[in-house]
């Protein structure tokens, strides 16, 4: 049989280790977290990035959609207007009234574009929050398991040592009594 003392660092030492290795397996569970977190966050960038290439292009096409559907109505209206012989003032009176009207179409266009582009940065933003809630969550959850591994270590290392000492008291006190 092992003497006292040997046991109680042989099972102080099984403690430590137990509880290194419940810090290493929290610690590793939080990197990987953060890791999964940068991936999608990167995944995230790179979907939003596609949708402004694809809002980008869908507004150049919508303008010059709308260009070219203005210049085909201002040259309609000057055809009418020649052949009814409408005055120059008159002319000028329909292209003005088009151009005001193509106007206000681009200016939609243009307002509907920046609508898309800012829903998509705030979509980016929320995921960048949401990152850093995961990321603090890991933190936390990888924190108080560290702590938990290092108090119920030194706990055991406590109740090992205590055990110890009542043992050693016992031992004392039978050789006192022969």
């Amino acid at each position: 049989m092992a003497d006292p003392f040997t046991l109680m660092i042989t099972q102080a030492a099984l403690g430590g280790v137990s509880a290194f290795a419940q810090m290493s397996a929290a610690n590793r569970n939080a990197r990987a977290q953060y890791e999964a977190n940068e991936r999608n966050m990167r995944f995230l960038a790179e979907d939003v990035a596609r949708q402004k290439d694809e809002q980008a292009s869908q507004y150049q096409e919508a303008r010059s959609d709308r260009v070219m559907r203005a210049n085909q109505e201002i040259a309609m209206a000057e055809l009418l207007a020649a052949e009814r012989g409408a005055s120059a003032s008159t002319m000028q009176s329909m292209v003005r009234h088009l151009a005001f009207v193509e106007g206000i179409d681009l200016s939609r266009i243009r307002n509907t574009y920046e609508s898309n582009i800012d829903a998509l940065d705030s979509q980016l933003e929320a995921g960048a929050m949401e990152q850093n809630n995961l990321n603090i969550q890991a933190y936390n959850k990888a924190s108080t398991a560290t702590t938990g591994a290092l108090l119920g270590g030194i706990g055991s290392g406590l109740q090992i040592y205590s055990g110890y000492r009542t043992d050693q008291a016992r031992l004392e006190a039978s050789r006192n009594k022969r």
